[in-house]
C-alpha cells in the first residue's frame, strides 16, 4: 500500500516537470544572478556596487520564488492542462507549509552567511568550484526525489560549468558570472528542450479528439 503511494506521488512529481516550465524559470534566474555579477565590468568596486548585488540577489531570487510560481502556474494552465489535464496529490494545510517556508529561507540565509565567513580564506578557484558544486548536488538531489533523468544531465553540466569558470584567468565576480549564467544556459535549454518534446507529444483536448478516442 505505501509503496503505491509513493509510486503515485513519484509520478505527480515527475507531471509537473514533464512540460520544462520549471526549469525555464530557474534558468532565466540563474542568467539574472549572473548579470547582476556582471555589473564589475562596468562600475569599480565600491559601496553601490556592493548594495546593489547585495539587493539584486535577494529580489531575483525572491522574484523567482513567488512571481515565478505564479508565471508557472499561469502558463500550465495554458498549455498543459489543456492537453494532459491537472494533476495533483493532496498537500499539507497552509500553516506547515509556511512555516516550511520560512524555515527553508531561514536555512539557507545562515548557510550564506556560513559560506562567506568560511570562504574568506579560500582562493577565487576553490569559492566558485565549491559553489558549482553545491547548486550541482542540489540539482542531482532534485534528480533523484522526483526522480527525473535528466536533472542527473543537469547536474553534470554545472560540474562542468563549475571547473572551467573556476580555471578562467578573470576577477573572481566575472568566474561567479559565468558559472551562474552557464548554470542558467544549462537549465534553460533543458527547460525548452522539454517543453519542445512535450507539445510534440501531445495535443489540445478538444471535444473532436476525445469523441475520436
Amino acid at each position: 500500500m505505501n509503496k503505491t503511494i509513493e509510486n503515485t506521488v513519484q509520478r505527480t512529481r515527475q507531471y509537473w516537470y514533464i512540460d520544462g516550465f520549471t526549469e525555464i524559470l530557474t534558468g532565466v534566474v540563474f542568467l539574472l544572478l549572473g548579470g547582476i555579477n556582471c555589473i564589475s565590468l562596468f562600475y569599480a568596486p565600491s559601496v553601490g556596487s556592493a548594495v546593489l548585488v547585495g539587493v539584486g540577489y535577494p529580489l531575483v531570487i525572491l522574484g523567482g520564488m513567488f512571481g515565478g510560481r505564479v508565471w508557472v502556474r499561469s502558463m500550465k494552465e495554458k498549455i498543459t492542462f489543456p492537453r494532459t489535464g491537472l494533476v495533483e496529490y493532496i498537500k499539507p494545510e497552509r500553516g506547515p507549509r509556511v512555516k516550511r517556508a520560512v524555515t527553508a529561507m531561514f536555512v539557507a540565509f545562515a548557510v550564506s552567511i556560513l559560506t562567506m565567513i568560511i570562504s574568506r580564506g579560500l582562493e577565487p578557484f576553490w569559492i566558485v568550484l565549491g559553489t558549482g558544486l553545491l547548486i550541482a548536488i542540489f540539482t542531482a538531489y532534485l534528480a533523484f526525489q522526483i526522480p527525473l533523468n535528466r536533472f542527473y544531465f543537469l547536474a553534470g553540466w554545472v560540474v562542468a560549468v563549475s571547473y572551467v569558470s573556476a580555471r578562467l584567468s578573470i576577477s573572481e565576480d566575472m568566474q561567479m558570472a559565468v558559472l551562474l549564467a552557464g548554470t542558467g544556459f544549462g537549465f534553460l535549454a533543458g527547460g525548452i528542450w522539454a517543453l519542445a518534446h512535450y507539445l510534440q507529444q501531445t495535443r489540445l483536448i478538444t471535444p473532436e479528439s476525445e469523441r475520436e478516442e
